[in-house]
């Protein structure tokens, strides 16, 4: 059985080009658009966080309990929205886990991020 988490966690992108102020805003606009027109407000809320010349973080705040893979899938069709809407192919470098209490769920096991995204 997975383990399901339902922290807030950031989720750090890097593009492999620098944006202008129009990209900018335009990459932040495709993160708000994919909410509203997957209709995910039930199950995850996405929030850019930060965004500058290469780089976005965004905030994300799943409604109930995910497991790691479906985080990964999650992250895998918002990441291919914004590349359909902007044309600016983004990758994930980081993730941070906002763990207000560590436990036993949080010892669990490691995850290797490729083996979620693939």
């Amino acid at each position: 059985m997975p383990v399901r988490i339902k922290y807030v966690f950031d989720v750090h992108l890097v593009s492999n080009r620098e944006f202008d102020l129009t990209e900018m805003l335009k990459v932040s606009d495709a993160f708000d658009i994919y909410e509203v027109e997957k209709n995910m407000h039930e199950k995850l809320i996405v929030d850019v966080k930060r965004v500058d010349r290469s780089s976005v973080v965004l905030r994300i705040t799943p409604k109930d309990t995910m497991s790691y893979p479906e985080i990964g899938k999650y992250l895998k069709d918002i990441l291919n929205f914004v590349k359909s809407k902007t044309g600016i192919q983004l990758e994930v470098v980081r993730i941070d886990w906002n763990v207000s209490e560590f436990g036993i769920a949080s010892r669990v096991g490691e995850f290797n991020i490729e083996n979620i995204l693939d």
